[in-house]
């Protein structure tokens, strides 16, 4: 899938869908475009989107994965417990970092969550 911007950069005046991607934007990969979806300012309101590109977890190499624990007390407390279950199922996983979030980050990630989720679910 591709946003609005991506799709009048890359096909300008014609139908984005069915049409494939250059690899060259998508490590290597051929990969059709499923669907276009409106555009998201992650830099703010007041300024252009940029051209996104929506991958499916699964066919991206590489790519960095975060999940994020909703916890009661100290949430240092919680990263050693957490870091030890995820070896456990794959001791070959690495784990990067581990940190608590602060008041204004978890607000901003739980609000990309619900909107990362609607659009998961409409698709």
């Amino acid at each position: 899938m591709i946003n609005r911007t991506a799709a009048r950069i890359l096909f300008p005046g014609t139908e984005p869908i069915g049409r494939t991607l250059p690899a060259q934007l998508v490590e290597g990969q051929s990969v059709e475009v499923v669907g276009v979806v409106p555009d998201v300012r992650r830099q703010g309101v007041h300024r252009e989107a940029a051209a996104q590109i929506y991958l499916p977890l699964l066919q991206v190499s590489g790519t960095p994965t975060s999940f994020l624990v909703l916890g009661d007390g100290d949430p240092k407390l919680l990263i050693e417990p957490l870091r030890h279950a995820v070896l456990e199922l794959d001791p070959a996983q690495p784990i990067s970092s581990a940190r608590p979030l602060g008041v204004g980050q978890a607000v901003r990630v739980a609000l990309t969550g619900i909107v990362g989720g609607t659009f998961a679910a409409l698709a």
